[in-house]
């Protein structure tokens, strides 16, 4: 998947991607420590933060993640978080 980005904005989105590479690893550990309440702050960060860059996909995905653990369901945050990796790793970007 290739996201289009404002030109603006490009020295700032590899700086977004990482932090979010670095979230995923986080977020594996709060699961394993059920912790819902760290999961859905940071996934409801994530939303607003990947729209203002133009990553959708990645709002998407954090949103699941956010009502996935405010409803304490582990093996869906589990699904999101899986899902959320492989995205991560596959998604592409380049200036309109």
């Amino acid at each position: 998947m290739i996201v289009k980005i404002d030109p603006d904005i490009e020295d700032l989105v590899e700086f977004f991607l990482e932090k979010r590479r670095e979230d995923y690893v986080n977020l594996v550990k709060l699961l394993k420590e059920e912790n819902y309440n760290q999961i859905a702050q940071i996934g409801h960060r994530i939303a607003g933060t990947a729209l203002s860059y133009g990553f959708e996909r990645i709002g998407e995905l954090a949103r699941a993640m956010e009502m996935a653990a405010k409803a304490q369901k582990p093996a869906d945050i589990g699904k999101v978080l899986i899902e959320y990796d492989k995205h991560l790793k596959e998604v592409k970007y380049e200036c309109e």
